[in-house]
This record gives C-alpha cells, structure tokens and sequence, in this order.
C-alpha cells in the first residue's frame, strides 16, 4: 500500500512536471491541474482508508502470544516463541509500523480540519439544504468527499 501511494504521488509529480515544462507547449489550465491532482489524492486516501483496517488486524496478531506448557508462543504460529530476543525485536519492528498506520486517520482529521469552513459553508441562521447544496458543489472538497459524504453539516457529531 505504501509503494502503490508513492507511485501514485509520483504520477502526481510527473503531470505536474509536464504542465509547467516551458518546451512541451501545454495547454493545461489550473483547474484541470487541480482536477488531476484531486484525482490523485482521492484515489491516496481511498486505498489508505481499505487497508488500513486489514493491516491493523495482522499488525495487531504480533502481539497475541498464548501459553503452552513449556511457554508462550504467538497464536498466528505458534512455531514463533514469544520470548526470544527475534520475536522481541521483530515486535519492536511492527510497533514503529503500528504507529506509522495510526497516524492515517490523522491525516483524515487534519485534512478535513483544513476545509472546515467549506464543510459547513452557512455556520449560523441557515438552510441546512443550501449548505449540503453549496458543499456537495464545492470543487475543494472532491477528493474528501467520501470521508463526509454520509454527514449532514450541521450533524457530524453524531458521530462522536
């Protein structure tokens, strides 16, 4: 998942190389760069938000060692003894991972925490239809979208 969104901030890279190569004689606009570069950023935060769930889950498995008779093994295989000093450093390893992977959901946050304004366009005395209306056409807000497509704007902390 990591070197498939590298790739694909790569591809990012290279359209933005070529809208602003003074030889190749483009005619991109801004608004089409920022389309693309919207598409490239959904399609990064759509794969971070299928696999983060999965990966958490084995990531997590390093961790559920079980007791035998003769000691504790991981339940995953218990040909792996808990108590070795591989098993101890591999656990190490997958710890800085872990972290790693939690911070996507940061990301979300803070992402989302960045167009506040434009996620509840009419913060007082307003139609909540026209602020759903101005939001759902906010070109900002595209490669967001699925993260607070389902929420009304004045609803999201139902949620919490």
């Amino acid at each position: 998942p990591i070197v498939l969104a590298g790739l694909i901030g790569l591809s990012l890279l290279l359209v933005w190389n070529w809208a602003n190569h003074p030889k190749l004689g483009n005619n991109m606009t801004t608004d089409q760069f920022n389309t693309i570069k919207n598409h490239h950023i959904w399609l990064i935060l759509v794969i971070s938000y299928m696999v983060l769930p999965p990966v958490s889950n084995k990531q997590l498995q390093v961790f559920d060692c079980i007791e035998v008779s003769d000691g504790l093994y991981l339940r995953a295989d218990t040909a792996i003894d808990c108590e070795s000093s591989a098993y101890l450093q591999f656990r190490g390893f997958v710890f800085m991972f872990i972290a790693l992977y939690q911070l996507i959901p940061i990301v979300w946050m803070c992402l989302l925490y960045q167009k506040k304004e434009a996620l509840d366009p009419l913060t007082s005395n307003y139609d909540p239809r026209l602020a759903m209306f101005i939001r759902d056409n906010n070109p900002s807000l595209a490669s967001l979208r699925f993260l607070f497509r389902d929420y009304k704007c004045n609803k999201w902390w139902f949620e919490i």
